[in-house]
């Protein structure tokens, strides 16, 4: 956003984000994408309330607060006519595409992730390739200081769940950087990536993508063991530097 608006292009205005990938992004990195509102001039900048946020508060010892906010969360959140049709209500709409996406970013794609306590798909451990999401993505966490220090600008994760289990991902994993939602399998579909089916899901098969200025530069795919698929892109990323 800083980006499109420049130093100071956001003087006197109210920047609100919304939508899926602002839905998976943790409190705190919210909390700190509000505070960079500064370096575009903005007045105000806004996250509908959701239960990452919820989250924190409780997690911070401030449950009386999260249970009044969870008290009128409706009212907290955009109304259906606003997301159906943002342009009616804002002065300018500003949408963030991966594929217009300036430097590197790199985005590791997956099946989806198990949360804990709920059982996984009927015949999902016989399925090739289908476990291994979760180390995949905290391979991903863990070296995410060194992705960006070998000129990495952006980190997201990426499967067909929703946006509710994107949070849950988050949250519990403590991840650094956001995941989006391809609910609708629209970016599946536009790039052509491998899918498969299981229990009436169709999912993303694993994989990651690294993207230069909105191009797919690098393909990783199939990945095994998933839990180094960090490391095999970050080798990649040496090897194109020491050229």
């Amino acid at each position: 956003v800083a980006e499109i608006l420049t130093v100071k292009g956001g003087t006197g205005a109210i920047v609100e984000y919304f939508g899926p990938g602002a839905d998976s992004i943790s409190a705190t990195g919210k909390g700190t994408i509000c505070n960079m509102g500064a370096e575009i001039g903005a007045t105000t900048s806004i996250f509908a309330y959701d239960p990452n946020m919820a989250a924190y508060l409780k997690a911070s010892r401030r449950e009386a607060i999260a249970d009044a906010a969870d008290g009128v969360a409706a009212d907290l959140r955009h109304d259906p006519e606003v997301e159906a049709d943002p342009e009616r209500f804002f002065d300018r709409l500003i949408e963030i595409d991966l594929s217009k996406l300036s430097g590197r970013t790199v985005v590791y794609i997956y099946p989806r992730t198990g949360v804990p306590g709920q059982p996984l798909p009927e015949g999902w451990n016989e399925i090739a390739g289908a476990r291994g999401c979760t180390p995949q993505s905290c391979g991903f966490r863990d070296h995410f200081s060194e992705l960006k220090r070998l000129g990495v600008l952006r980190v997201f994760g990426l499967s067909t769940q929703d946006t509710g289990y994107q949070r849950e991902a988050i949250d519990r994993l403590h991840l650094p950087f956001p995941v989006l939602s391809d609910e609708r399998l629209e970016l599946a579909r536009a790039i052509e990536l491998p899918t498969f089916k299981v229990a009436g899901m169709t999912l993303l098969k694993r994989m990651a993508l690294v993207i230069d200025d909105g191009m797919i530069s690098r393909v990783f795919y199939p990945v095994f063991p998933p839990d180094k698929n960090a490391e095999d892109v970050i080798a990649w990323l040496r090897n194109r530097r020491d050229g």
